[in-house]
């Protein structure tokens, strides 16, 4: 009787490098201003909402932001215009005036 061959050993992979999952590309912070923008929404009972950068950065919106003598409550797609300022909390809309 003939003797079988050895069966081979399988052939180890090679280790794959783990990469961690790709960053979003970080946006350029915008500056102080000023700035035109869309309302994306805004909040009547919350008092808040956001405006879309045309850089498509949104911007935190309170109605503390919007400038005395126009009515503290946006309308969703209204143009406004507005300065950015840094809080604890980062980049929030103030100043914000509607555009006609």
């Amino acid at each position: 009787m003939r003797a079988q061959p050895a069966p081979s050993e399988p052939h180890p992979r090679p280790a794959r490098e783990r990469r961690p999952p790709p960053k979003p590309e970080a946006q350029a912070p915008l500056g102080h201003g000023p700035h035109e923008g869309t309302v994306k929404w805004f909040s009547r009972e919350k008092g808040y909402g956001f405006i879309v950068h045309p850089s498509g950065q949104e911007i935190f919106c309170h109605r503390t932001g919007v400038v005395p003598g126009e009515t503290e409550y946006l309308r969703d797609g209204e143009r406004v215009s507005f300065l950015i300022e840094e809080t604890e909390r980062g980049p929030q809309a103030v100043n914000v005036e509607r555009l006609e």
